[in-house]
């Protein structure tokens, strides 16, 4: 179980890192460098600290993927909940434990959400690096 659960913790690492990228890209600011912003907000300058779920929020609606279009977020959320579900505190309190099923499922939901911006991305090498059979 533990090589799923580190596959799970790699997927959300992934997305995580997909969206913030994204987002600076739109942005044209480097969040991984610097995940804080400034911008002017009734005329004084506001810090604005990125967190995931804002860069998840910021990129769907800049693609117009509203709140009613439920299928692609609900893959999302699938996959950063799961990853919140084995964090060290969570899992000690319940056990979750990740499955092969579980996995493979989660990997052709964030081969979908990749698809929204590289309309190509493969995700057998991906499969192949983290050995699921």
């Amino acid at each position: 179980y533990e090589i799923y659960n580190g596959a799970v913790i790699l997927m959300g690492s992934i997305l995580e890192t997909f969206f913030t990228g994204w987002w600076g890209d739109i942005k044209r600011e480097d969040y991984f460098r610097d995940p804080v912003s400034f911008e002017f907000v009734h005329g004084k300058e506001q810090r604005i600290d990125l967190t995931f779920r804002d860069a998840i929020d910021n990129v769907l609606k800049r693609l117009k993927i509203t709140k009613r279009d439920k299928k692609i977020r609900e893959k999302i959320e699938n996959i950063r909940a799961m990853r919140d579900e084995i964090h060290t505190r969570v899992y000690l309190k319940h056990g979750t434990k990740m499955t092969k099923s579980i996995c493979e499922s989660a990997l052709k939901d964030l081969e979908e959400i990749i698809r929204l911006r590289y309309r190509n991305f493969q995700m057998d090498s991906f499969m192949e690096m983290i050995a699921i059979e």
